[in-house]
């Protein structure tokens, strides 16, 4: 039950509360368009407070799972109300899931992995009263005002590789190690400001690889990499293959805009396709904006 609300409360001053949320999009720029899947299920952790930005205080978190495709929301295990007097509660929402003790002081700490997404999502203030509630409202135009819009806080590769020739050599990817990122990231909840901090070589779990035989000229899809966003422009990989390990392979956006833009290379909720053309000696790297795509499992750990 929600803090402020006894047991000896009559169940009719008990507003049950309901949320809608879903990932936001980003519109085109002078290099293309970073568009974020805004419709996909995905399993969140919403946290609610009483104070107004201030979530030093929990009142409660919970995990959810959002629909696909409906925005609705549904709580792992309880059933969360409104306060009874018709106080506001303000809620924020993160994804994945934060672990015991990754929620603290306002902010959730993680460590990536390389494959897993991060989301946030900003406060929401709500109380029981219709047109004020978060979802269940008589006129659906204050549900919408108040669905939670959660953004992508890290930037995506989406790795393909093809042949350079149709009569080269057939070759397998099966290790990817991206080096020198910062892992550790802690997340606002009030602003969503991401930190990112540390300096690690993360190998990417082979299950989040495709190992197949590529035998043509034909971009095969490899890994979806999930990681902090990088300004400068540049990622540096180790790509293990079949035909020998590319060492120090430098992944670079073409950050050519026009006059007056401002470059800000691999930026956070932005999908890029990096295309490895792979010779029988060597290799070559193509970067191009491209659609996000959603990447089903993945790892995380978190940090106490």
């Amino acid at each position: 039950m929600f803090a402020g609300c006894s047991a000896g409360e009559e169940e009719e001053d008990l507003v049950p509360i309901r949320l809608s949320a879903g990932s936001n999009t980003l519109s085109a720029d002078s290099r293309g368009a970073g568009v974020i899947s805004p419709d996909d299920a995905f399993q969140p952790t919403f946290i609610a407070s009483l104070a107004e930005n201030d979530f030093t205080t929990v009142a409660w978190s919970d995990n959810a799972s959002v629909n696909k495709g409906s925005a609705a929301v549904t709580f792992s295990s309880n059933t969360h109300y409104y306060p009874s007097h018709g106080e506001w509660v303000y809620i924020a929402g993160v994804h994945p899931h934060p672990a015991q003790g990754a929620l603290a002081n306002g902010k959730v700490t993680y460590t990536l992995d390389g494959t897993t997404d991060v989301m946030h999502a900003p406060p929401r203030r709500g109380n029981k009263w219709d047109s004020n509630r978060f979802a269940g409202n008589t006129l659906t135009k204050y549900d919408d005002e108040k669905k939670f819009v959660f953004a992508h806080l890290l930037t995506q590769l989406q790795i393909k590789a093809k042949k350079a020739e149709a009569s080269g050599l057939a070759f397998t990817i099966t290790g990817i190690k991206v080096k020198g990122i910062t892992p550790s990231l802690s997340v606002g909840l009030i602003d969503g400001e991401a930190v990112f901090s540390g300096t690690a070589d993360v190998e990417i779990s082979s299950s989040a690889i495709q190992a197949m035989e590529i035998k043509d000229t034909t971009p095969v899809d490899i890994a979806n990499l999930l990681l902090p966003p990088n300004e400068a422009g540049s990622f540096t990989l180790d790509i293990e293959t079949s035909a020998g390990l590319f060492k120090d392979v430098v992944i670079k956006i073409d950050q050519a805009t026009d006059e007056g833009t401002e470059k800000k290379g691999f930026r956070a909720g932005y999908a890029h396709t990096v295309t490895l053309t792979i010779h029988d000696s060597d290799l070559q790297v193509n970067v191009s904006i491209s659609e996000w795509k959603s990447v089903p499992g993945g790892g995380m750990d978190l940090v106490d």
